[in-house]
């Protein structure tokens, strides 16, 4: 589907290109319709309110003892929102007790991310966003200069990671000093197996626990998290239309980092537009561009306004193919060279 931008007339001024709007839009407004969401975390309550017992987040079955994958194990929206309510409670335990003074932007304070695609990326961002925090990506390829580069200048406090971006971080802790918490992504008793947790057994989980006391960081996994949520639930502080909603860093790969500050707002905007001009139902949504970017949550988003149910990429790039045959998604949101390399597998 092909569609004709609307170039606002006079609105080019020196120093500024013009205004382009979508042609289904020329005055810039959507005619009321979702008004009621203006922020990514009212979005997600909408998705919650039409599909509260649909599958939502899903991840493939891994077998640690020869490394295959099976079918997906789905959470629905319910189980995911519990999730998120629970987790954000506990995050805003663990910015009180170990990152009060926790530096951001305005009055929010930023919250590191940095993994591979997977559906503890997504609790944790809406976590984030129910207490107004904000995320800052790390992309899951970088180079250890580059992430420890975006935690310096983001002024990270405390990160959310896989296991095994723990050593590498912890190597760095003399250069970046603004980092005070690591809460992993992956049990730390090892008892939950994933792709990631493959070079890790439980004595080496107990090494980092100890290597983090030597080096005064406070290490905890997820559930430790989710369960100071639990304990004691604090109440949500959703965030406001202003409000930053992500700080997208570029890969580096063409020079020194540059973050991008999205408000929650811009973020609406561009996914109900995206959404009234295609309207999206009830899409499958295979998520394998890096979440550290904003292009896989942009899509997410843009579908979660007609329900959608999201299938994380296992992690191996050459296993792509197989993960669009297991997932069969009904549209597929890609890049040139990726979707080259898809089709060059495809063609084998």
């Amino acid at each position: 589907m092909t569609m004709q931008t609307f170039k606002v007339p006079s609105s080019e001024v020196p120093g500024y290109s013009a205004i382009y709007r979508n042609s289904l839009f020329k005055d810039g407004t959507h005619g009321g319709e979702f008004a009621h969401i203006t922020t990514a975390y009212e979005l997600f309550q909408h998705h919650l309110a039409i599909a509260p017992k649909s599958e939502f987040l899903g991840t493939r079955q891994f077998n640690p003892a020869d490394g295959s994958f099976g079918a997906y194990e789905w959470l629905t929206t319910t189980e995911v929102a519990e999730y998120v309510d629970e987790f954000g409670s506990g995050l805003d335990h663990v910015f009180a007790k170990y990152a009060p003074d926790a530096k951001g932007y305005g009055t929010q304070q930023p919250l590191g991310m940095y993994a591979n695609n997977r559906y503890e990326w997504t609790v944790a961002e809406f976590g984030a966003f129910r207490s107004r925090r904000y995320t800052v990506g790390i992309c899951d390829s970088v180079d250890v200069e580059s992430a420890e580069y975006v935690i310096n200048n983001a002024d990270l406090s405390i990160v959310v990671c896989s296991i095994d971006k723990i050593p590498r971080m912890f190597d760095r802790m003399s250069i970046t000093p603004s980092l005070r918490v690591i809460i992993c992504m992956d049990r730390l008793d090892c008892s939950r197996p994933n792709p990631v947790m493959q070079a890790f057994c439980a004595e080496s989980a107990a090494a980092l626990r100890k290597r983090a006391v030597e080096l005064g960081i406070t290490l905890l996994d997820m559930d430790e998290v989710l369960e100071m949520g639990r304990a004691t639930p604090t109440t949500a502080c959703p965030p406001t239309p202003s409000d930053i909603c992500t700080m997208c860093y570029t890969s580096g790969t063409t020079g020194v980092n540059k973050g991008v500050l999205l408000t929650h707002q811009g973020l609406i905007h561009g996914s109900r537009s995206c959404h009234l001009s295609l309207r999206f139902s009830d899409t499958t949504h295979l998520s394998l561009i890096p979440l550290a970017h904003c292009m896989d949550r942009y899509a997410t988003y843009t579908f979660m306004y007609g329900g959608v149910r999201v299938g994380f990429a296992n992690g191996d790039r050459a296993l792509i193919v197989n993960d669009i045959q297991e997932l069969r998604p009904t549209v597929l949101v890609g890049f040139p060279l990726l979707l080259n390399g898809i089709y060059e597998s495809m063609s084998k």
